[in-house]
């Protein structure tokens, strides 16, 4: 099930209380307001551990972010049209990190089908991208609608986020979307750095996308960010609340 969905969890942290509360998982829950870039101090270790995990590069041209459009179902045409999107950028090295509520085996079609896709290890793949960007070297992630590539454009600042939920080609997703406890609020696709992007056309995809594939930066020099748990501590400390 998604992370916050379970009912043993009566207490939530999030840096946009309002937005929270507007989804059905936060009934009955204490929502505590913390920003998410105080909390990335210091996971070098849990990096390496992770490293050592996965036995292959961790360089990606493009991270591609799953989307539970349904529970334990796939949308008719939902990963011939990933497929598609993904068949502009060639032979790119593309990672897919399965959402949490994706239900095991979802992806597997597209990577026997495609030799330069693979499916992040289904031990780690239920952790936030965020706690695991830091590991990859990439330029480009990719999704429908996902908090996830918002969080990591506003840290990552070579790292562009696309989304494309207001293509034309994806308007089928949105229509069979029934999960009815999203909320996508259009303002909090912004970034200081300007690389998050939701085109309108295909060709607006293809060509930001392409654009940053060539550009010859460094795709890992990021903002140095750390996981301190002291931060989470003190937080739950200050508001009288004892973990479990």
């Amino acid at each position: 099930s998604a992370l916050g969905y379970d009912s043993m969890i009566d207490v939530a942290i999030d840096d946009n209380i309002n937005l929270y509360k507007t989804l059905t998982k936060s009934k009955n829950q204490l929502v505590l307001k913390q920003s998410k870039n105080i909390l990335y101090k210091n996971s070098s270790s849990f990096l390496n551990r992770l490293r050592k995990k996965t036995n292959n590069s961790l360089v990606y041209d493009i991270i591609y972010l799953g989307q539970p459009f349904l529970e334990k179902e796939i949308i008719d045409g939902e990963l011939e049209n990933i497929a598609m999107l993904l068949s502009n950028f060639g032979n790119s090295r593309v990672l897919i990190k399965p959402h949490p509520r994706d239900f095991k085996g979802k992806y597997d079609w597209l990577v026997n089908c495609n030799s330069n896709i693979e499916i992040l290890d289904e031990g780690i793949s239920h952790l936030p991208l965020e706690c695991l960007i830091d590991s990859f070297k990439t330029k480009v992630i990719i999704g429908f609608n996902s908090s996830a590539g918002v969080n990591i454009a506003r840290t990552e600042k070579n790292i562009l986020s696309v989304f494309t939920f207001e293509l034309p080609e994806e308007k089928f997703l949105l229509d069979g979307w029934a999960d009815g406890r999203s909320t996508m609020n259009k303002d909090l696709y912004v970034s200081k750095y300007g690389n998050i992007c939701v085109p309108r056309t295909m060709e607006e995809f293809v060509n930001v996308v392409k654009n940053r594939l060539l550009q010859k930066d460094s795709c890992c020099d990021t903002l140095k960010k750390h996981i301190c748990f002291d931060e989470i501590d003190n937080l739950l400390e200050n508001n009288n609340v004892k973990p479990h």
